[in-house]
């Protein structure tokens, strides 16, 4: 049997030649850096020699070209998975000499593709926690190509696609375990947990390092005020105007669910909602408040001073227009819309300015990106989009430095809406399977996004046109009751997660990129060295538990049983811990 004294460390396996799986190598490099797991890769196309690997605790094959390992490789793996590896085929792929490892014992030659498009993904096994039983439509996705290919009947299914078919299985081999994705899905930035979680579900115990942070981000607060009230809340609610329901119905139904689960919100702002690029000539008050038009409603700085007082307010714009130098045309126009909102800012007394920058429609270049620092030097946090938008307009981020402004940090957001519909779970399981982080937002005014009030406007976010509260039957169908809903379940699946504001945040996840964490596994003891006091999650495969009594540094927040394994999740108190295993 392998020894696992050595540690736990990762080897990825990869061809620079193999260019339909550049994405997978990708991703496997991101998934493991934000997991803090040893990782090393070797590109086959670059390194022909087959490292030591008793060096390893698991490893990853991320390349579709198999059938470029020569015998030696081929050899090495089938030893070290027969000696208690663990192997994670994360993108399919094939080689007849490792058909048995992969589960498949009646295929010889090389397989066909499934002649009609596979489409969905359902998890019916619980082996890859928080996935358990989420079921994705072929519209939230598609696209697995996978091989004409089925696992013998002693392997455990953990995903198919909608009409039933494997895609994803975990069998036994010798004293080794191997998972087999029968797709090419986890080369999607979304998808990266599958990755983290499979290598910890192949290894007879697992140490994955978890950030423990959840941010909730309310854009557009206070929200934009209608002198008529639309529907759904003009029935629901009927003769009160909107001001009266965002204070008494809207805003006192957040902060009560807030203080029932723990949430803590970071609400931004906007001054002016009008879109108009340069803004208009700013009239000032003697106080120092903008003149508001006289078509617009003024801004509701009490509702923003109690926000601000309760939590977290951040900066949202001036008005909703993103920091682009092709809206603005030149920087001193968004320093001048800028200087305008930090005016707005203490008139309307938010307290000291805001270090948390979420982008109008989630979009700004470079340009914006320094001129918002320019004007807001103790601004810190910039929160775009984390998996979609143009990289070139500030979305498709990655956690880590502003590449335009190092004086930012980037903090997208992966997750959206007051509805956790399914592929919003998938989502939200992928980013907390990954780094125990999950980055939500939503808009004060998404009850208001009806097909009958934006009749030519795709994507709403109330396309159902449901209420804020109940039905006309009286039925709790409204988005408040699905948000709710949403939060039991995530504090119920993840009991553990830590809600905090974005700029408390941030520390946080600075110091958990910055972890570099050691661990060594012995026959009855784990030893975890990290350069940080941290987060953990100890995965057991091999039926063994922790023994609760002898811990050292550390404590146990919370312990998940599976069919056929335990999680636990820890706190250290310091750098070092040693755990004892019964």
């Amino acid at each position: 049997m392998i020894d696992q004294g050595r540690g736990q460390r990762v080897l990825s396996i990869g061809d620079s030649a193999d260019r339909y799986a550049a994405l997978i190598r990708e991703n496997v490099a991101w998934a493991l850096f934000y997991a803090r797991m040893d990782h090393h890769h070797i590109d086959v196309s670059e390194d022909a020699t087959l490292p030591d690997l008793s060096r390893f605790s698991a490893i990853v094959l991320c390349m579709e070209a198999l059938h470029r390992l020569d015998q030696t490789w081929l050899d090495g793996i089938r030893r070290f998975v027969t000696l208690g590896g663990g192997l994670a085929v994360v993108y399919r792929g094939w080689n007849a000499a490792l058909s048995d490892l992969f589960g498949i014992s009646s295929q010889s030659g090389p397989p066909d593709f499934v002649a009609d498009e596979v489409e969905g993904l359902f998890f019916p096994s619980d082996l890859l926690p928080g996935f358990h039983n989420l079921r994705l439509t072929p519209a939230e996705i598609s696209g697995h190509t996978s091989y004409d290919l089925k696992p013998h009947q002693d392997a455990t299914v953990l995903a198919t696609s909608s009409g039933g078919r494997p895609l994803a299985w975990l069998t036994r081999f010798g004293e080794g375990r191997v998972i087999f994705w029968n797709t090419v899905i986890l080369g999607e930035k979304r998808a990266r947990g599958l990755i983290v979680q499979s290598i910890a579900a192949v290894q007879r115990m697992s140490v994955l390092t978890v950030a423990n942070v959840a941010t909730l981000q309310i854009d557009d607060f206070p929200p934009e005020m209608f002198e008529q009230t639309l529907e759904p809340i003009a029935s629901e609610y009927g003769g009160m105007d909107n001001l009266t329901f965002y204070d008494r119905i809207w805003y006192a139904d957040m902060v009560s669910l807030a203080q029932e689960h723990g949430l803590r919100y970071t609400w931004l702002t906007v001054f002016d909602y009008d879109d108009t690029v340069p803004p208009h000539a700013l009239e000032f008050e003697p106080d120092g408040k903008r003149k508001p038009a006289a078509s617009k409603m003024p801004f509701n700085s009490a509702a923003a001073q109690s926000a601000a007082h309760a939590g977290e307010m951040g900066l949202h714009g001036y008005n909703h227009f993103p920091l682009l130098l092709d809206l603005w045309r030149t920087s001193d126009q968004m320093i001048r819309a800028l200087n305008s909102a930090a005016v707005e800012w203490r008139a309307s007394g938010l307290g000291p300015l805001p270090t948390t920058y979420v982008p109008p429609n989630n979009e700004y270049d470079e340009v914006g990106a320094i001129a918002l620092s320019r004007t807001f030097p103790e601004m810190r946090a910039i929160c775009g989009l984390f998996g979609s938008g143009d990289v070139q307009r500030g979305g498709n981020r990655e956690f880590g430095p502003e590449p335009w402004n190092p004086d930012l940090f980037c903090l997208p957001r992966a997750t959206s809406g007051y509805e956790l519909s399914d592929i919003t779970r998938f989502v939200l399981a992928s980013q907390i399977g990954t780094m125990g982080v999950w980055t939500h937002f939503l808009h004060t005014d998404d009850v208001y996004e009806t097909p009958d009030n934006f009749p030519n406007r795709q994507g709403l976010r109330n396309a159902r046109s449901l209420p804020w509260r109940v039905d006309e039957n009286g039925e709790k169908t409204g988005l408040f009751h699905r948000f709710e809903a949403g939060m039991e379940f995530v504090c119920s699946t993840f009991p553990w997660l830590n809600f905090v504001e974005t700029r408390d945040a941030l520390p946080i996840l600075k110091a958990h990129l910055k972890n570099e964490v050691h661990v060594g596994f012995g026959s009855k003891t784990i030893v975890i060295r990290s350069t940080y006091p941290s987060w953990f999650q100890l995965r057991i495969n091999d039926g063994r538990q922790l023994n609760p009594v002898g811990l050292s540094n550390a404590e146990i927040m919370d312990v998940q049983r599976g069919r056929t394994f335990t999680q636990y999740t820890l706190r250290s108190t310091k750098p070092d811990v040693r755990l004892e295993m019964i």
